[in-house]
């Protein structure tokens, strides 16, 4: 077999895999340390529970209630580091079919944040893409963003992704340093010079590589 017809059914195996992971249904019920969280809340600890959802199975209802929490949360320091904010582009970003959800709610069943990611193959790779973490303000700084991001980290690597990656304001080094904290490094798909960084971890073991017929093999 050629190389140009080993990358092409590379590249087919990794959007199988990317297919089978976006279909899957509750990856977190393997995973029960993912699905609680003891914090601080109202003067009392409390134990929240987060879910796993697909967007379908989340109503507009929620979607209008995940738009707030971002103007609320993220909005202003967008603005700061000198982007532009639509509305209408987030609100789609947030309402498309092939999103997946990780809701944190408190125990009256209310949510008080999220991260949304997706599974894609990006430059080659099979990567879950972190699209936005979100946490109302007075449940932050209690470790519940690291929480998110290693329940994603898991999923990952339970769906067989090659690498979780998010892309970032390069001027906003608080959310850069949480993730630089948790061994993730610049990757290569970032631009020189440009306004955004992206960052990104291994979720495979580093002396093997996925092999178009779904083994592994000496990278």
């Amino acid at each position: 077999m050629s190389n140009s017809e080993k990358k092409v059914k590379n590249i087919i195996f990794k959007k199988n895999l990317v297919s089978l992971a976006s279909n899957e249904t509750n990856i977190l019920a393997c995973y029960p340390e993912f699905q609680t969280r003891e914090i601080l809340l109202d003067g009392e600890m409390q134990c929240l529970r987060i879910s796993c959802f697909h967007r379908w199975d989340l109503d507009r209802s929620f979607i209008d209630w995940a738009y707030r929490l971002l103007e609320q949360s993220v909005q202003a320091r967008f603005k700061t580091f000198g982007f532009r904010w639509s509305k209408v582009e987030t609100r789609n970003e947030l309402a498309k079919k092939r999103g997946h959800y990780l809701v944190v709610t408190d125990r009256r069943s209310v949510p008080i944040g999220f991260a949304l990611y997706n599974f894609e193959v990006e430059s080659g790779q099979a990567v879950l893409n972190c699209r936005w973490i979100a946490l109302e303000e007075r449940v932050r700084g209690q470790g519940l963003g690291s929480h998110l991001i290693k329940a994603m980290e898991t999923i990952a690597k339970h769906s067989q992704m090659e690498a979780i990656m998010i892309a970032l304001p390069r001027q906003d080094t608080l959310t850069m340093n949480l993730f630089i904290d948790l061994n993730y490094e610049l990757d290569k798909r970032t631009v020189p010079g440009a306004m955004y960084v992206v960052l990104s971890k291994p979720t495979l073991p580093a002396e093997q590589e996925q092999d178009a017929d779904g083994t592994t093999e000496p990278a």
